[in-house]
């Protein structure tokens, strides 16, 4: 089976070699990498072409300037593997034999979509930390859908970001799937997609995908911004609405717990908004998401909630997020 590799590519000249290496090094040799340069503005491109040089599975593709979303939906295009996933351009896999057992693995349940765990490397404090939610295969892998989600969202491992999934190509080109250009919270959107689409799953349970933060360009550095923040709002609302339309409530209480945590995120924000009181009453509307606590953060958040309150514990929330971000500049 042919695993495609979609790397959106914006001034990372710093990082690029590390990650597209970290692809070609995998045992497992019958992968495509596809680098999409958004219109970068350093030597990112030129970096990218000497790789190419060096193995023929990478092509480059050179666009204007138009976000990740675009970059990933112009590297669908191109796809042709018969499994499809992304990474960014300043993260890398650490394990030279992981797509290698994925792909043995893939062989076997056919999933639509197969989940994997990431740890984090904190380039401002050189250090890497593992995440505390690593669990054994047999822990989480069910045949029945449903069973399937409610272990890995109770484990926290049914991230939002896509570079946590290997998918099936023909479910993202059966369905038309791309991903909604100019807005952020892109993979909030893509990943509820995807959950609403899929019959059927797989899980790996090494963890081989490092997350770079803390880096001068890294999203996690980013302040939040009041279009992150309208986005955010925009996608919860219309998957609030598509929940409405389910049937199956075994399926309906995984995807509402699904929705549960960006809800209590977008709660967090509340602080960030000019309008707080009108932001809050429109909250309130979807605050019934809490009682779906597979997310043990949700259930924490949920508790609180009950002690102090839905607009106190937004303000809790948004504390929460002001230190976090705080030590993530540090």
């Amino acid at each position: 089976m042919l695993l495609s590799v979609i790397i959106p590519v914006y001034n990372s000249q710093k990082y690029i070699k590390e990650c597209v290496n970290s692809i070609t090094n995998q045992t497992y040799k019958n992968i495509e990498i596809i680098i999409v340069d958004d219109g970068s503005s350093d030597d990112s491109i030129k970096v990218c072409k000497e790789l190419m040089k060096k193995d023929n599975r990478i092509t480059v593709f050179t666009k204007k300037n138009g976000g990740t979303s675009s970059a990933r939906n112009f590297g669908l295009k191109k796809a042709t593997g018969d499994y499809i996933t992304f990474i960014d351009n300043d993260d890398y896999w650490d394990k030279n034999n992981a797509i290698e057992e994925i792909m043995n693995q893939l062989e076997k349940t056919k999933a639509d979509i197969l989940l994997f765990n990431s740890k984090d490397n904190f380039v401002n404090t050189k250090g890497i930390v593992n995440p505390n939610n690593i669990v054994d295969r047999e822990d989480i892998y069910n045949k029945d859908k449903n069973e399937f989600l409610k272990n890995a969202l109770k484990n926290g491992l049914y991230y939002r970001a896509v570079w946590t999934k290997i998918i099936k190509s023909s479910l993202i080109k059966n369905n038309n799937l791309t991903f909604e250009e100019g807005m952020r919270n892109e993979d909030t959107d893509f990943s509820a997609k995807l959950m609403l689409l899929a019959e059927s799953y797989d899980y790996y349970k090494d963890v081989f995908h490092v997350y770079r933060k803390g880096h001068e360009t890294a999203q996690t550095s980013k302040p939040v911004s009041y279009k992150s923040l309208n986005d955010l709002t925009v996608i919860l609302e219309k998957y609030f609405k598509e929940a409405e339309k389910i049937k199956d409530l075994e399926f309906k209480k995984c995807f509402l717990s699904y929705l549960a945590f960006p809800f209590s995120v977008w709660m967090g924000q509340v602080g960030y908004f000019d309008n707080k009181k009108e932001e809050i009453k429109k909250m309130k509307k979807y605050k019934y998401v809490l009682n779906y606590t597979y997310d043990k953060r949700v259930k924490l958040a949920s508790f609180v909630c009950k002690i102090f309150g839905f607009k106190n514990t937004c303000y809790i929330l948004n504390l929460y997020m002001k230190l976090k971000y705080r030590r993530g500049k540090r």
